[in-house]
Order: structure tokens, then sequence, then C-alpha cells
């Protein structure tokens, strides 16, 4: 296991498995369903961790209105990597986790009544409905609804 900073700045760790093979649910309600890079220097972060990890990377739409690429090996998309805007003034580069929920408008409303808060309230994305919340010591991660 190692954790390191990218040249962009953002933590992340990787970890070769032996007999603890980690989760084994992916995209299920209350499992990891997605991983992003949030990164004001994109073309770096996609050099870096292609020649990293040797992923296939998929532009999105038009890179000038919304810079998001997508991360693929043997065909599976993995995660993906979104250009942070002006709007982002202030949140240094990171990587968010998303976990899969039946409901996101429920799942906020039960992380604000469990000692939580909602960073972003729910909204309609072309992925489902997403929400950004932090747990009561202020990790941040996101909930996303088919």
């Amino acid at each position: 296991m190692a954790f390191a900073l990218d040249p962009t700045g953002a933590a992340f760790g990787v970890w070769e498995p032996a007999e603890h093979t980690g989760s084994q649910l992916y995209g299920e309600a209350g499992a990891l369903c997605w991983a992003e890079l949030n990164s004001r220097e994109p073309e770096s972060a996609d050099v870096f961790y292609r020649s990293l990890f040797d992923y296939d990377q998929r532009q999105m739409g038009d890179a000038d209105q919304y810079d998001y690429t997508t991360w693929s090996l043997g065909g599976e998309t993995l995660c993906g990597r979104l250009k942070m805007t002006e709007s982002w003034r202030g949140i240094a580069p990171h990587w968010m986790v998303y976990f899969a929920v039946e409901d996101a408008d429920v799942a906020a409303e039960r992380a604000r009544r469990s000692g939580g808060q909602v960073q972003q309230p729910p909204f309609d994305s072309p992925h489902g409905r997403i929400a950004v919340l932090a747990d009561p010591g202020g990790a941040l991660f996101g909930v996303q609804a088919p």
C-alpha cells in the first residue's frame, strides 16, 4: 500500500491485494459506484494516470465547455476526471468517491439528521440524481441514485 500526491496536488492511494481482496460490491445501494478526480490541471492528470495505470481515456463532450474524461481498463470504465473551473475557487484538487443510493434526496436528509452536512443539495445529472455530503468529521463524499 502506498499514498502519494499526483502532479496536480490530489492525494491518492494504491494497494496490491493479498488475502484481503477488498470490496466485492460495486454499484449497488450502499456500495462504491464511482470515483472522480477533480483537478485544475487536466492535461497533467491525464498523462500521469495514463502512465501509471495504462488507462484508456475518452473525452466526454466539448472540452472547452465541460472538460471531463472517463478512464477505462480492459474495456471497463472505472473512474473519471473533471476539470475544476473558477467556481471551485478555494477547493484543493481531490478525488471524490460516490456511493450508490436508491434516493439521493432521502440520503441527503439522513446525512443531515445523523450529524453530517449537505454540501451540494441533490441535483439531476446525466448519470442520475447526485448530492455531495460531508460526514460529521468533515470528510466529503457523493451519493448517486439512478
